[in-house]
């Protein structure tokens, strides 16, 4: 394995969170344009929300995950691990709640 590839692995893996809560937000934002009060039936059957629903689920259970590893994270005094940890976490989260602003019809009934 090459040095890039181990390094986008890392990356990859460090930001998992953050890049599943940027996809999310993408993905209602995107689907909330779909909305037509004249014609609400292609909104309704949007190939979106079965991908925002499983983004939405993976982002929360990604959260306790993070919980989880942050109590490991302090009790070995790893710090800097803990920083990105936290970091990503928030974004992560930030991003779940503008995503659930953004398109709350379908993510607040679905969840």
């Amino acid at each position: 394995m090459t040095d890039k590839v181990r390094r986008a692995g890392r990356f990859i893996r460090r930001w998992a969170l953050s890049i599943c809560g940027v996809v999310l937000l993408i993905a209602a934002a995107a689907h909330r344009l779909q909305l037509d009060m004249a014609a609400p039936e292609p909104y309704r059957s949007s190939p979106l929300i079965p991908i925002e629903f499983i983004l939405v689920v993976v982002v929360c259970v990604g959260l306790l995950v993070h919980l989880v590893r942050s109590i490991y994270l302090t009790a070995r005094k790893r710090w800097r691990d803990l920083g990105f940890l936290a970091i990503d976490g928030v974004v992560g989260g930030i991003c779940l709640i503008a995503a659930m602003q953004i398109d709350a019809p379908t993510l607040v009934h679905m969840t």
